[in-house]
């Protein structure tokens, strides 16, 4: 077993704004069929103008390969707030362990296709009525987002809620053909998710652990305050 860390700063790198509530940048990342340009440590989309920034830290052998490095999106985009296209407002890419405005530079272990410091998935609430409830707490509109910032949708029909009209377990494969897979479970009164991906790779979100299908794994802490983080990986 082996055990290391790695503290790092995070680097803000430029400034902008104006933002009005957490969103997604569909452009992040890097998308199915695009067409970008750039060097060994950046990409820019030609099509939606999205700066993708890698720069590799630490690499190490393994039966899971570790290979750390910062990623960082810087993409400017206009989006509706309100649902209803009442409201729109312009936004910048903030994949980054920060709500605030800006581009962020993360790091994130990039031999592992899910695992990463930011969480992996994330979700919508909404209130629904469920039999005499008429404000039955309902996640909806699951996302898993990979370690380079790219969103992947999965069904609106993945959902569940606390009264069991839609149920407390459900699993859903997202729609863009990337081949992940987002086991949900409501425990605790919070979803609680697993993720796979098309190679039985699978990450659990509320353990921080990493593991093949061979049971070999890398588990993650994180500590640390502000904007100094400490992560020890540990692996098997």
């Amino acid at each position: 077993m082996a055990r290391y860390a790695i503290g790092l700063a995070v680097l803000l790198l430029a400034t902008s704004c104006c933002s009005l509530a957490q969103t997604y940048d569909l452009a992040a990342g890097v998308l199915p069929f695009s067409t970008a340009a750039g060097g060994p440590y950046d990409r820019v989309d030609l099509a939606t103008s999205d700066i993708l920034v890698q720069i590799p830290v630490r690499n190490k052998v393994g039966k899971i390969p570790f290979v750390f490095g910062l990623v960082g999106n810087s993409h400017a985009y206009f989006e509706d707030t309100s649902g209803n296209g009442s409201y729109y407002a312009w936004f910048t890419s903030n994949y980054g362990p920060s709500n605030e405005y800006g581009f962020w530079l993360q790091g994130v272990p990039l031999s592992a296709p899910v695992l990463s410091l930011w969480p992996a998935w994330s979700f919508s609430t909404s209130f629904i009525t469920c039999g005499s409830d008429q404000n039955d707490e309902e996640f909806n509109h699951f996302i898993i987002t990979d370690i380079l910032g790219t969103t992947h949708p999965l069904a609106s029909q993945v959902k569940i809620d606390h009264d069991g009209c839609d149920g407390s377990q459900a699993t859903g494969i997202t729609t863009d053909g990337s081949g992940y897979t987002l086991s949900v479970t409501l425990s605790g009164g919070l979803p609680s998710a697993t993720v796979y991906d098309r190679s039985g790779n699978q990450l659990s979100a509320s353990l921080l652990v990493f593991s093949d299908p061979d049971g070999s794994e890398v588990s993650y802490a994180i500590s640390g305050q502000n904007h100094q983080v400490v992560i020890t990986y540990t692996d098997t």
